[in-house]
């Protein structure tokens, strides 16, 4: 069945004017005849990203640089590609001689549609304005390391795949003097130079993102200058100073102003270590030291003393389930004392757009996070979970982290993440937790742990099996010969992929069987709140791959703790943009706009449905929208755009009995979700306008993948 035919009238229209706008641009037209198209093109009362950016453009041909940065900005709220759009931001901010911005928007153009760099940047303006170039070419995951650094060297442009080791990282709107400085994690009783000297040697080696598996330490911090005293100012009951070094054999000193006690320490290159500080004291060093916030000590009856939220990676609650949750006995243990969402749905398929969900609340095109290929940030005004908890005082620690949403500013809240691209393993994750819960005891805090145990990797990616996997799998079963390279989404049913993620499940399960143990000793229940949840699942289940299946979006989601009633295993339907409202509502920050609701077993409305998609440039738009009863799909023909739109004329749509391969043609079941999936997908149909400047400039791109060319739905 086609979800819609062809265009209406409206649609049809707008086509024209919009063909015809298209002639003027091209021809740099931009005449009264240019005007008059627009003000019939042009949706004033709605959200219309083409009317913005078409008559920013306008106004920029008229010499209106301030209505066109008005206008453009705008648009680029809520459509951050736009290669025309890119265009008018890079040549307004550079009239507003703000540097910085005008090369971030060049670095986009340059990265995706292959435009020239021109360095036309006043001399003072250079280092940071090569920083924000660098952003904008690199891709939007494997913070700290940039797969274009820019730099100035001797022999001119310098090009490299290069970490941020030793310095601040750019990000794109926050500018702040305290902001993240990326140092080197080192763990206790290490050597304190040891991961600094590597890291610092290896910063610009070639396969640094593919092979390096090192954790960096990514701290909201200010530079010292060298040789100066500078006054920490403590609060009353004390606090907790992170300090690192930038130089081999460095040392500082320290003078309490009150009693007059001094002393010094060695500081490690690029390692943080942590001093209590109970008065004003003076530090100083002959070398520029970096130095983070004080963190104050004390507990507000206002908040919990640990919010502890588990990020598993891939956990696919589905297939645990079909195990008869047989493989996570401490998990289901633990959070029978709370609530398990036994029917959770995450809204995409993989991690790139679902942690942004996550985080706000909000779908993919609503955040505009959808896409690995572009590094810039949601809108600095959109709530996160980080954000609101840094609000209410909490001390935000993301103990392990995969850097996928540093450059977004997703994650922008934390005090300090500890990233590594691959390396999250669970045991680390559970040893951190416990050390951090200990050291920081006096202080709220807010602890991330995010694992990747439970993801296998395709062959080339080259992952390790766990050792009872390799142990256990006969020989023939780990031959990958033929097998070429596969992205997470589409990994086959075999038993290789089989064990890796049973044999994960225990191992995840055992190590936070003594996570649970200890907060269970240290903590009253409504001292703490713990939430469990994954991003995706997976497709290994299944031998008939469908992108948005069950198993692929059947995720996780379970709570325990101050708040949460007693309710185990629920079968009410949740879905992961419910994650970020729910927290509000336990503890304690207003929630403005979301896309998710409250569970009805924690006091909020029943959701009637759940709806997930694959947003992804380059293959066709999925969405599946979910009740109790049917599964609505939906495939467009066309691919996806680089805008995060599809032109959904033409798109196939199916609608099953849930659980099962029946369609069903029942008419009052059909419309019900058509009526649902209208409103929904209105702002993804590109309703037939394609900038033709887009595709002009990556037409092999486009010929890639021939419309309809994936998945069955």
């Amino acid at each position: 069945m086609e979800y819609k035919a062809g265009y209406t009238e409206e649609e049809r229209e707008r086509i024209r004017l919009f063909h015809l706008l298209m002639e003027k641009l091209e021809a740099g037209a931009f005449d009264d005849a240019y005007l008059a198209l627009l003000a019939r093109f042009w949706k004033r009362d709605a959200d219309d990203a083409e009317g913005e950016i078409l008559y920013a453009r306008y106004a920029l041909a008229q010499g209106g640089v301030s209505v066109a940065a008005e206008y453009a900005k705008k648009a680029f709220r809520h459509r951050k590609v736009n290669l025309v759009l890119w265009e008018v931001l890079r040549d307004v901010y550079k009239a507003e001689r703000d540097f910085p911005m005008a090369m971030l928007f060049m670095g986009f153009l340059s990265d995706l549609y292959g435009m020239p760099i021109q360095l036309d940047v006043p001399r003072r303006e250079l280092n940071d304005s090569l920083e924000f170039l660098s952003l904008g070419m690199s891709q939007g995951n494997y913070a700290p390391v940039a797969r274009h650094r820019m730099e100035m060297t001797e022999e001119g442009l310098s090009d490299q795949k290069k970490s941020y080791i030793g310095t601040f990282l750019p990000t794109m709107y926050q500018r702040e003097k305290q902001r993240y400085w990326v140092g080197a994690y080192v763990e206790a009783a290490s050597f304190l130079d040891g991961r600094g000297m590597l890291l610092k040697h290896i910063a610009a080696h070639e396969r640094l993102v593919e092979d390096a598996d090192l954790p960096f330490d990514l701290m909201k911090a200010a530079e010292l200058p060298a040789g100066e005293e500078h006054r920490v100012e403590v609060p009353e009951g004390g606090a907790i100073l992170p300090v690192a070094g930038t130089e081999l054999g460095q040392e500082f000193r320290f003078h309490e102003l009150q009693t007059g006690k001094a002393g010094g320490n060695d500081l490690g290159l690029y390692a943080f270590q942590f001093y209590r500080l109970k008065e004003a004291t003076n530090i100083s060093s002959d070398q520029t030291m970096v130095c983070g916030a004080p963190i104050p000590l004390g507990h507000s009856p206002k908040r919990r003393k640990v919010v502890l939220s588990l990020f598993l990676d891939a956990f696919c609650w589905r297939a645990i389930k079909d195990e008869t949750y047989a493989l996570v006995p401490n998990i289901l243990r633990f959070f029978e004392q709370g609530v398990i969402f036994d029917d959770h749905h995450s809204v995409s398929e993989y991690t790139y757009p679902s942690v942004p969900s996550i985080e706000t609340g909000l779908y993919p095109h609503h955040t505009q996070i959808y896409s690995e290929r572009e590094s810039y940030a949601i809108n600095p005004d959109v709530q996160t979970l980080s954000r609101e908890m840094k609000k209410l005082g909490y001390y935000c620690t993301i103990l392990l982290g995969a850097g996928d949403s540093v450059w977004t500013e997703v994650l922008d809240g934390h005090d300090r993440i500890l990233a590594n691209p691959y390396g999250l393993r669970v045991h680390d994750g559970v040893a951190r937790a416990i050390s951090q819960l200990e050291a920081f005891h006096e202080v709220d805090q807010f602890l991330v742990v995010h694992t990747m145990d439970l993801h296998p990797w395709g062959p080339r990616t080259k992952g390790q099996l766990p050792l009872s996997a390799q142990t256990s799998l006969p020989i023939a079963e780990r031959n990958t010969v033929g097998e070429g390279k596969v992205t997470s989404v589409y990994l086959p049913k075999n038993e290789r992929y089989a064990a890796w993620t049973r044999e994960a499940a225990r191992e995840t399960d055992r190590a936070l069987g003594w996570l649970f143990d200890y907060i269970a000793e240290h903590y009253e229940e409504d001292e703490f709140l713990v939430m469990l949840y994954s991003d995706h699942g997976l497709p290994i289940y299944e031998k008939n791959h469908y992108l948005l299946s069950d198993y692929q979006t059947g995720a996780a989601f379970m709570l325990r703790g101050g708040g949460v009633p007693s309710l185990g295993r629920v079968e009410e339907m949740t879905s992961t943009v419910d994650i970020f409202p729910t927290l509000g509502s336990l503890l304690g920050f207003p929630v403005r706009v979301v896309d998710g609701c409250v569970p009805k077993v924690l006091g909020g409305e029943e959701r009637g449905y759940a709806i997930s998609m694959s947003l992804y440039p380059g293959i066709p738009f999925f969405c599946a929208i979910r009740t109790k009863a049917y599964e609505w799909r939906l495939k467009s023909l066309e691919i996806t755009d680089e805008d995060g739109r599809a032109d959904l004329r033409g798109a196939k749509r199916v609608v099953y009995r849930r659980g099962t391969e029946k369609e069903t043609k029942d008419a009052n079941v059909i419309q019900f979700f058509d009526g649902i999936a209208k409103a929904f997908l209105d702002t993804i149909d590109s309703h037939g306008l394609q900038w033709p400047d887009m595709r002009k400039a990556r037409p092999a791109w486009y010929e890639e993948r021939k419309p309809g060319d994936a998945d069955k739905i």
